[in-house]
């Protein structure tokens, strides 16, 4: 744990910034009325139109001066003051209640959708999340490498991860360095030791409604990528959704078949498992199901029902036959 200051959250030195701050933003307020009183003066004439000029950068140029002063007055004082709030949460909780501090602290935040990038495979940096910038709270440098690392770890199991492409998914379990190390190499997390929920996204019948060579290899290789999320170590309780992007009403039950020992697989390690399905047909809305409902029951049971759906299927068929 980083060593503990002296001084309490409203230290003495903090009133001092303070009162630095407020002069430099008061100078400033005046700098920017004389910049608009100068620009908006009747007075000046054409002849003395560059004299104004002038005085109207020299005045910008100071205003850009007293900005960066201000900046970096702030940032210092709020970087002191977040040092010691996070060292005094750290000596003053236990574990239990910093993880109520750190539920407060977290945003909330849309699933972040990760993306392929080559240097997702030196295993040096892990940009896998586009736009991601390290909050305040997740910054060693202003809440301290153990505070920040316990809410880093708070992060990662809040979040919903998504996956689009299949082929990712390996890589992003099995990285060494995590999400953030990128960011700061302090951060450096195994996602298969801290995610608690995955959506991983599959798409069938992008070009034919038909169950295409193209779509088998598709669905073979998923099913594939699928087998590394049994390498996550925390397997109880943890949230898998699988979303499948389908273009006809048929083929998701043959998708359902194929996926469905490996859906068990995961139920039998204690994993939650969602199964939806967004059909997207020309000319209309997305129509969205959930499927999870077909894998409440035992896997015997669901073999059982299959089973007996596919005789009820060849036995309508037959009937057909034999009527025409």
């Amino acid at each position: 744990m980083d060593r503990l200051p002296s001084q309490g959250i409203g230290a003495p030195q903090d009133g001092e910034r303070a009162e630095r701050i407020a002069d430099l933003i008061t100078e400033l307020s005046a700098r920017k009325i004389r910049y608009k009183l100068t620009r908006q003066d009747p007075r000046w004439s054409i002849a003395v139109a560059g004299s104004r000029g002038r005085i109207l950068k020299s005045i910008r140029r100071e205003i850009r001066k007293l900005y960066r002063m201000l900046d970096k007055e702030i940032q210092g004082f709020s970087q002191a003051w977040n040092l010691r709030f996070g060292n005094m949460i750290l000596a003053k909780c236990p574990r239990e209640i910093r993880d109520v501090v750190y539920g407060y602290l977290y945003e909330a935040v849309k699933p972040l959708p990760l993306v392929q990038n080559s240097a997702c495979t030196t295993g040096t940096a892990h940009p896998m999340i586009q736009n991601l910038c390290l909050p305040h709270y997740m910054d060693p440098n202003y809440m301290g490498v153990q505070f920040s690392r316990e809410m880093a770890a708070f992060w990662h199991e809040k979040t919903s991860f998504t996956i689009y492409d299949y082929r990712l998914l390996e890589l992003f379990i099995k990285h060494d360095v995590g999400l953030l190390h990128h960011l700061d190499p302090r951060l450096a997390f195994p996602p298969a030791v801290h995610i608690r929920r995955l959506d991983l996204h599959l798409f069938f019948d992008v070009e034919s409604h038909k169950i295409t060579k193209d779509n088998r290899e598709r669905l073979q290789g998923s099913r594939e990528a699928l087998r590394h999320v049994l390498s996550i170590e925390r397997k109880p309780n943890f949230q898998l959704t699988l979303v499948m992007h389908t273009t006809h009403r048929r083929s998701i039950k043959h998708y359902l078949r194929n996926m469905f020992p490996l859906i068990y697989e995961f139920k039998r390690a204690g994993m939650l498992v969602d199964v939806r399905e967004v059909r997207t047909m020309a000319g209309s809305k997305p129509l969205t199901t959930d499927w999870t409902y077909r894998f409440k029951c035992s896997e015997e049971t669901w073999v059982k029902r299959e089973a007996a759906r596919v005789r009820q299927k060849k036995n309508r068929k037959k009937k057909k036959s034999t009527e025409s």
